[in-house]
C-alpha cells in the first residue's frame, strides 16, 4: 500500500497485479476504494482481513474527498489513510485473537464503548509510530522500517490497554 500510494501522490497513477490505475481518476472514491483494495488483498487468509482494513481506513481517513484524484492527496491525507489502514489491521487481529474475550462486557453498548476505546488507543500509538517516519515522505520509509513501527505500536498498544483494564 505504501508503494502504491507513494506512485499515485506522485504520478497520478500506478499498477497493482497488471492492472493500470490511471482508469479509475475521477471516479467515485468508494469505487475506487473497493478495486484497489480487491487488487492489493493477498491470496491467503488474511485476504478479507486487509481487505476490509483498506476500505475502512480509505473511507474514515478521507471523508470529504468524492472523486478519486490521487495527485490531490496532501502529504497530511496520505499519512492519515497509513495510519487509519494500519489502526484498522492492528484492531481486526487483536479483536479476532480475543475472540469470546469482548461478550464478557456487561452490555451489547459497553462491548460498543470499549471497541471503539480501544480503536482510539490504537490509532494513537500507531500515530506516535508511524506519522513522524512518514512525516518526510512515502519514499523514506521502506516497507522493514514500516514493519518495525507497526511491531512497536502494537507493543505500546498491550503495554497501554493493560494499565486501562
Amino acid at each position: 500500500m505504501i508503494d502504491v500510494l507513494g506512485q499515485l501522490a506522485t504520478t497520478g497513477t500506478a499498477e497493482i497485479n497488471g492492472t493500470d490505475l490511471s482508469a479509475l481518476l475521477g471516479q467515485p472514491l468508494q469505487q475506487c476504494a473497493e478495486t484497489i483494495a480487491e487488487l492489493l488483498a493477498p491470496e491467503n487468509a488474511d485476504r478479507d482481513l486487509i481487505r476490509t482494513a483498506m476500505l475502512a481506513a480509505i473511507i474514515e481517513a478521507l471523508p470529504d474527498v468524492e472523486f478519486f484524484e490521487p495527485t490531490a492527496l496532501s502529504p497530511d491525507q496520505i499519512i492519515a489513510l497509513l495510519v487509519e489502514f494500519h489502526a484498522q489491521v492492528l484492531f481486526q487481529e487483536i479483536t479476532n485473537d480475543a475472540g469470546d474475550a469482548w461478550n464478557k462486557s456487561e452490555s451489547p453498548e459497553r462491548t460498543i464503548e470499549a471497541e471503539s476505546e480501544f480503536l482510539d488507543l490504537i490509532r494513537a500509538a500507531v500515530d506516535r509510530h508511524l506519522a513522524p517516519a512518514l512525516a518526510d515522505g512515502l519514499a523514506h520509509a521502506s516497507r522493514l522500517e514500516v514493519e518495525a513501527l507497526q511491531r512497536r505500536a502494537m507493543d505500546d498498544i498491550w503495554t497501554e490497554w493493560s494499565t486501562q483494564q
